[in-house]
């Protein structure tokens, strides 16, 4: 289901990208989440207050007060990086790119995730079976990406033949 949804979100975006604002599209993507993640959380909490634990002591015991400088700059850093600008990035590409190159290159996102943890975090393996995983991926996208830009090499040929047809005619 989640894949649909998210297929689904790709082609929406691609559609609407190009008519609006990059930033109010990302800003009313991360303002949906905020209010729908607040609505997890109150939905939580009721199922928590029939327990016996109120939001309160929810709160109190994540300890939100005694976080070091430190902390605070990784969380500002996880909203602001991966959280804003991922949207507004992805906004801006698609609002340039068809939703079907724009897949191509979602459908890497394991693929890269996998060689940044084996490179920057040092104590990940990848087996044969990974690697070769990865090298079908990298392979089956490169093959959709040329089938891709020849097919819409193709249909510009045959709209410039067109035009010179009906430039003919007049």
């Amino acid at each position: 289901g989640a894949c649909l949804f998210y297929s689904m979100a790709t082609v929406r975006l691609g559609k609407h990208a190009p008519l609006f604002s990059s930033v109010n599209l990302a800003a009313g993507k991360k303002i949906t989440l905020g209010v729908m993640s607040l609505g997890w959380a109150l939905v939580t909490q009721l199922g928590a207050s029939s327990t016996g634990t109120s939001l309160m002591e929810h709160l109190e015991s994540a300890n939100l007060t005694d976080r070091s400088a430190a902390s605070w700059a990784i969380i500002t850093y996880s909203a602001l990086g991966p959280g804003a600008l991922a949207a507004f990035l992805q906004t801006r590409g698609q609002s340039r790119a068809p939703a079907t190159q724009a897949q191509l290159i979602y459908s890497l996102v394991p693929l890269w995730s996998a060689l940044v943890a084996y490179f920057t975090l040092g104590d990940e393996s990848l087996g044969a079976l990974s690697w070769v995983g990865g090298g079908i991926v990298m392979t089956a996208s490169v093959l959709a990406a040329q089938a891709n830009s020849s097919g819409s090499s193709k249909a510009g040929r045959g709209e410039t033949a067109a035009a010179q047809q009906d430039g003919s005619a007049k």
